[in-house]
Parts: C-alpha cells; structure tokens; sequence
C-alpha cells in the first residue's frame, strides 16, 4: 500500500470516527438507547433468515444470470462462496459496498483466463443495480407523503440522466472510446463505462433482463430488514415510504469517504425518516442493525468460511488454491 492511500485510509477513518462521535454526543445515544427502543424482539428473526439465508441464495443466482449472459456458467454455490468472502474482506472499505472490489478481485483470481467477463458481469449488475435502485425510489415518491417528496423527485430523475449519460456520451464520442490508463476520477468512470459498454454488446439481452428481476429482488428482501427492524422498534410505517428512501440512503452511503459509510448512512437515516415523526434515537439504532445484519451476518459467514479453508485476501502472498 502507499503511503497516499495509507493517508486516505486514515483521514477516512478519522472521518468515520468524528461523525459516529458526533451523532453519539450530540443525541446522547447510547446501548441503553437501544435496549429501551426495543419493542418487538421477534422481529429480529425474519431478518437474521433474510440476510443469513435468503438473500445470499438470490445474490447468488444474481451473479449466475448475469454472467450466463456474458455466456460464462459458474456453479451458484462458488459464487455464494465469492460473496461472502468480498463481504468479510470489504468491511472496512470505504462507502456500503466498497466488498464489490473485492468480489471483482476474487473473481479475476479464481478465473484468470475468464476475468474480462466475470469483472464485466459485476460492473453490468452495479450498473443495473444502481438504475433499479433510483427508478423504484423515483415512482414510490410520487406516492410518497414526505416534505421532501418533490425535492427527492427531483433529485432522482437527475442522477437517473447522469447515470444514463455518461455511458451515453462514452458511447457517442469516439476520443473516450480509447483505453483510459491513467488513475483519476475522470479516467476510472471511462474505464466503468467502456467496460460496461463492451459487457452490453456481449450480453444475452434476454438473460440481462431476467437479472435485472434477480436485482430487484435482492433489493426488496433489503427494504424488507428495515421494515422488520421498524416493527422491532414498534413504529409501522407505509411500506411506500421504505421503497422510496433507502433506495435514496443506499446511494448515499456509497459516498466513499468514511468506513462501510458509516455516519454517513446514519446521517441519512435520521433526515429523512426524523421528519416522519421518528424519534432520533430510535433511527440511529435502525441505521446501525441494519448494517450488522445485512453486512455483518454475511461478514461473519464469510470470515468463517476464510479461516476454515486458509483463504488469504486479494494481495496476499498465500492463499488457497481455489482463490
């Protein structure tokens, strides 16, 4: 590692920590907070099932649809497999899904002489997971009572025409069709969409589409958690309101300047869902069983699973042979 990005990992941390203390002092949260906001216990349960067993089931078939249809066919349970690891690896990445560098890793080093289109299968189900996530958040805020549903619409059709434009406009011009090389911002979402690009040209479409339903459902057994951990806490609110804000959150949280977006997920959390009469600390304690158990339960898996068959991360100078 250098020393920039050795630097870059302590200014996020630190950043992560100041945020995490601020939301800590200035609410006065505490454990306390969140034992006495705990209504309904047996809500855990759907949610430890969802995140342990089903949506990793879904997760996986995603990734064996996307990448049939760049005409690879992987066994399903290596994938799940995959999956775990990246989790357990990517934890302490910077934004909610820094682990999808590391699936991209995992998967170049099991199958070298296919990770061209292992690597492009994960850039088209990021791609297509983002779309999906900002087009349902889009129609649920036109059913949505929220002081900021006319901003949030707003909002969202916006990045929905900044994601399509990009890759639009690297499509459109020649000069941005040439291999990006360099390390910058600018050079790096070239990459993203000249990758992207030759992955659709390659693609079975109508398996593209079938993967696209395998996204949004893994998508729906997460607003399904947060639902649960609502219910936990006793507040039963329109289901509307979840398919329209942790879409918004998720996007957020992928701002890639804390660890796992870490404060600013709770951050997030307690704007949108404070002004729907949700006390504070109530939110914070959903923020963060949210991520312990739609991130940590499969981390724990996967972390499990690494020391039980000696698997080193991407990087390291010994690891099992299968990764």
């Amino acid at each position: 590692m250098t020393g920039r990005k050795k630097i870059l990992k302590l200014v996020q941390l630190a950043v992560t920590i100041l945020l995490l203390s601020y939301l800590v002092i200035h609410w006065g949260y505490s454990l306390k907070s969140l034992r006495s906001d705990v209504k309904a216990p047996f809500w855990l349960l759907p949610c430890i099932i969802s995140s342990a067993i089903l949506t990793p089931l879904i997760a996986g078939w995603r990734w064996r649809i996307f990448l049939k249809a760049v005409n690879v066919t992987i066994d399903v349970i290596e994938l799940i497999k995959i999956n775990f690891l990246s989790i357990f690896w990517g934890v302490m990445l910077p934004s909610s899904d820094g682990f999808a560098f590391i699936r991209m890793a995992l998967a170049a080093r099991r199958y070298p002489e296919i990770k061209e289109k292992t690597i492009g299968s994960i850039v088209l189900e990021k791609y297509f997971g983002i779309l999906i996530l900002l087009t349902t958040s889009l129609i649920a805020g036109f059913f949505l009572d929220h002081p900021q549903a006319a901003r949030l619409r707003i909002i969202l059709g916006a990045l929905l025409l900044i994601m399509l434009g990009l890759v639009a406009i690297i499509a459109l011009m020649p000069q941005l069709k040439k291999p990006a090389e360099g390390k910058n911002l600018f050079q790096r979402v070239q990459r993203f969409g000249q990758m992207l690009l030759l992955s659709w040209k390659n693609a079975h479409k109508g398996k593209l589409v079938l993967a696209g339903l395998f996204v949004l459902m893994v998508q729906l057994t997460g607003y399904f958690i947060v639902f649960c951990l609502f219910r936990l806490m006793g507040y039963d609110l329109p289901v509307i309101n979840h398919l329209c804000l942790i879409p918004v959150i998720q996007v957020i949280s992928l701002i890639p300047i804390t660890v796992s977006g870490f404060g600013i997920r709770e951050g997030a959390f307690l704007y949108f869902y404070q002004q729907l009469g949700v006390p504070v600390s109530s939110l914070i304690s959903i923020s963060l069983l949210n991520f312990f158990i739609q991130t940590g339960i499969p981390a724990l898996i996967g972390g499990a699973y690494s020391l039980t068959v000696h698997i080193s991360p991407p990087g390291g100078k010994k690891h099992d042979s299968r990764y």
